[in-house]
């Protein structure tokens, strides 16, 4: 079976020569087993691996590279720091929320403005040329992952304690952050589905809600907060256009 073929199968609960997969790991992790295995791209280590997805995205066409947006009263921001896993594997990383000292929501405006200008940089023309290489000689199942994740975004941006704190003794700053998320989000899918809707079969977005334990806000502020913007992206127009499979699960009764 052809990767797509395999997908669909899976998909529509029919019989298929095996499970399909999909690869999602850090960089680290793709660079540590292409030097283990010896290979040289991404492409290559797919391949070897016996991945069914491919992914796409828009090119960047301004400044190269871009500078993240960093607020006048920003933290410093500090060292990268490093875990090593029991199994040897070392992972750098740093714990940075550049959004951490805002206090009012007119600070949000700027941030606003940045996304908007670095949107004008989605350079999503070449993505149909892009799918056609992947399928040259075989059909993938080629998704396009979406500028979703709002909750994760602003956590990240925020601080995680200092969100889920905003939501609950700040409202206003709380909204206009996940509303800027989520308006990029979809201004980015619409533009990126105007150029190529009919050639991508699936749409990919996520959000962490909660841990392996519990959620991480109460049902009431799920709905107020993160609910209507999930929907607002999953209703896209472009979306409903065409025959997507939108990869949306909300494990949780609204």
């Amino acid at each position: 079976m052809e990767p797509y073929e395999r997908v669909m199968a899976a998909l529509g609960r029919r019989p298929m020569d095996r499970v399909p997969m999909r690869l999602n790991a850090r960089r680290e992790v793709l660079d540590s087993l292409m030097a283990h295995l010896g290979l040289d791209s991404n492409e290559e280590l797919l391949g070897r691996l016996g991945i069914d997805f491919r992914y796409v995205a828009p090119r960047n066409s301004g400044p190269r590279p871009r500078p993240g947006f960093v607020p006048d009263n920003a933290p410093q921001h500090p060292e990268k720091r490093s875990a090593v896993s029991t199994g040897g594997f070392s992972n750098n990383f740093r714990v940075y929320a550049p959004f951490a000292n805002m206090r009012d929501v007119s600070e949000l405006d700027a941030y606003e403005a940045f996304l908007s200008e670095g949107l004008a940089y989605q350079d999503a023309t070449g993505m149909a040329g892009d799918i056609g290489r992947i399928n040259a000689r075989e059909r993938y199942f080629v998704g396009f992952r979406s500028a979703g994740r709002i909750f994760m975004c602003a956590q990240e941006l925020r601080g995680g304690e200092q969100f889920l704190t905003d939501m609950a003794l700040n409202p206003e700053f709380a909204h206009r952050l996940l509303e800027i998320r989520t308006a990029y989000a979809v201004r980015l899918l619409e533009k990126v589905l105007g150029e190529v809707g009919h050639r991508i079969d699936v749409v990919q977005y996520n959000d962490d809600l909660g841990t392996q334990r519990s959620l991480l806000v109460s049902p009431a502020m799920f709905r107020e907060f993160l609910l209507p913007r999930h929907r607002s992206e999953e209703h896209t127009s472009e979306l409903q256009s065409h025959s997507f499979i939108s990869d949306a699960v909300l494990c949780l009764k609204t």
